[in-house]
């Protein structure tokens, strides 16, 4: 389908400008999450578990650190994937999130490490798994 492959595109910039700047096109941003929700909407699929796992997650790591975990751009992008999983597929894309973002935070050894690469990749891996 046509659709996933914008889907993909718009995901690979959002990934590099992420992974290049720590900044994020908001033109790219919205157009990913406009594309998501499309296809969300074509597919009956939504997952609420990615979203309520990141902000318990945000909500615990701001509790003891007094620091945020993830940005704006992390939570934006995770809402959009949500739309791109049902329910029973969404426990699979949590933990790719967390091997992946493990994997990278250890390969960059960066004191900000961008999220989004790690929440893509989880994405396209939780797919290809399906």
């Amino acid at each position: 389908m046509l659709l996933d492959y914008v889907i993909c595109l718009f995901g690979i910039i959002l990934a590099f400008q992420d992974f290049k700047s720590q900044h994020v096109s908001l033109i790219a941003l919205t157009g990913f999450f406009v594309l998501c929700s499309i296809f969300g909407v074509i597919n009956k699929n939504f997952a609420i578990y990615p979203i309520l796992v990141f902000i318990s997650i945000e909500g615990i790591y701001y509790f003891f650190r007094k620091k945020h975990a993830f940005g704006l751009a992390d939570f934006i992008v995770v809402l959009a994937v949500s739309f791109l999983f049902s329910d029973e597929q969404s426990p699979i894309f949590i933990m790719s999130c967390g091997v992946f973002g493990a994997l990278l935070s250890n390969l960059l050894h960066k004191k900000k490490f961008p999220f989004i690469p790690a929440i893509l990749l989880s994405t396209y891996a939780s797919k290809l798994m399906q």
